[in-house]
């Protein structure tokens, strides 16, 4: 691989907690609003999605009327480091 590569990976985080107690809504709730299933606002909400869908950000986006830098934050890896893009001789 030439070039410079991402050795620990960063962290993007959903808000979906903190945004949630502020409106004073459930999972229920935001469910009902968004069309989004529950169990999935869990996921989001524990920060536990493996794939997250744009479709599904922008229907809580839509539900919760925030912008996508209030749903998820990037919280970068304190040991994260680019590797170097020079090759061992």
């Amino acid at each position: 691989m030439r070039g410079a590569s991402i050795v620990a990976v960063a962290m993007i985080r959903f808000r979906l907690e903190e945004l949630l107690k502020a409106r004073g809504w459930s999972d229920y709730r935001l469910a009902q609003e968004s069309g989004v299933g529950a169990n999935v606002i869990g996921k989001y909400r524990k920060n536990q999605v493996k794939e997250p869908s744009l479709y599904v950000m922008n229907l809580l986006c839509a539900a919760l009327g925030c912008g996508i830098g209030e749903l998820m934050e990037y919280v970068p890896d304190k040991g994260a480091r680019k590797a170097s893009s020079r090759r061992k001789k």
